[in-house]
């Protein structure tokens, strides 16, 4: 039974920087991703979850970084908020991992695919402040 329903999401931010010098033998690049659901004030049945796939280190000098950041909308039908934050993550992800891969794509890169994270239950971390 599905405990999370996706209805809309919008891209907050796609940042992209490249600095590469052609020809490129090869890079090195860390991806990695963070992923926060919050829950609205008066509202228990609906969620936004926050999701950013970074390739690629914003401090450092590395040739390539490409962020996108994106918050979905959730209608949430289950108490159990581990099982949403699971649930809505493998929703969101595919389409801010297919914006990663399309903005590479025009902009004359190799299109680079994010990597599915694997999320379990019994990890995620749950915070009740408001």
């Amino acid at each position: 039974m599905r405990v999370v329903k996706l209805e809309r999401y919008v891209v907050d931010e796609i940042v992209l920087r490249n600095s590469m010098k052609l020809p490129q033998a090869k890079l090195q690049l860390k991806n990695r991703f963070r992923y926060q659901v919050k829950y609205p004030k008066g509202d228990d049945k609906r969620c936004v979850g926050e999701l950013a796939l970074e390739i690629g280190d914003a401090d450092a000098d590395t040739p390539l970084y490409l962020t996108v950041r994106l918050r979905g909308v959730f209608l949430v039908e289950a108490p159990d908020k581990r099982r949403v934050h699971v649930e809505s993550f493998y929703q969101l992800f595919p389409y801010a991992r297919s914006i990663l891969t399309n903005t590479c794509a025009m902009s004359c890169l190799p299109p680079l695919m994010f990597p599915t994270p694997d999320l379990q239950e019994e990890n995620i971390d749950i915070n009740f402040q408001s």
